[in-house]
């Protein structure tokens, strides 16, 4: 079920490959993105300035501010690419050869995944619509509360759930003082977020110290 109010069957294509999802999470599903990314726009700006080769040295002297764990993503990037299309060489010394139509590889690696998983899925919450309610920690609900952008909801199907979710977690966050109501409808805390991150922070890291006979205080801003 969605938000839009409607059931969707999705291909997955090869099952195997997606993240395990527990019942009643929510997630977002969206095509998979066939472009060549920034990352393989960056090697091949580099190797075309290095006679059609890119290595982590190449890339640090091409771009001084990039970091050696940055540039070392990019390598990352080759080595997916070469295992599984072939499409680029890494040479002895570590060195790789970027052909001159190396977006153009790029973008039948990204074809190649497209067609054995053509949707990636997102998951927003391991924690079903009916406990993010009175859950006391930040949730899905709260992040789609406080949202800029917060997602479409139709009238019915899921969307009406979520939307009959959303008004009774607003209530119990003007119960917990996170909230207020106004004129022009709730406001929450500036910090809201944040307090309940820590309410759920508290309460494991509690259970840990029973479980463990372990001492546990709460850090406090500028302690140690």
């Amino acid at each position: 079920d969605a938000v839009d109010g409607k059931s969707h069957w999705i291909n997955i294509g090869r099952g195997e490959a997606m993240e395990t999802m527990p019942n009643g999470c929510i997630v977002r599903v969206a095509p998979r993105n066939t472009e060549p990314r920034q990352v393989d726009r960056t090697i091949a700006e580099i190797a075309a300035a290095h006679g059609g080769r890119y290595d982590v040295d190449m890339h640090l002297k091409h771009d001084p501010s990039a970091t050696e764990s940055f540039a070392r993503t990019h390598v990352r990037r080759l080595e997916a690419i070469r295992r599984a299309t072939g499409g680029v060489e890494r040479e002895p010394n570590g060195t790789w050869l970027i052909a001159p139509d190396h977006l153009d590889r790029v973008a039948n690696y990204e074809g190649q995944r497209a067609r054995a998983e053509p949707v990636v899925a997102d998951k927003l919450s391991s924690m079903a619509l009916e406990r993010q309610v009175s859950f006391n920690g930040a949730t899905w609900l709260d992040r789609e509360l406080v949202a800029d952008r917060p997602e479409p909801l139709h009238g019915s199907g899921f969307g009406r759930d979520v939307r009959e979710a959303q008004a009774r977690r607003r209530q119990w966050l003007i119960a917990q003082g996170l909230a207020h109501k106004e004129q022009d409808g709730i406001v929450y805390r500036a910090n809201m977020l944040s307090i309940l991150r820590q309410r759920e922070l508290n309460r494991v890291a509690g259970q840990l110290s029973e479980e463990l006979g372990l001492p546990y205080a709460e850090a406090r801003s500028g302690g140690r």
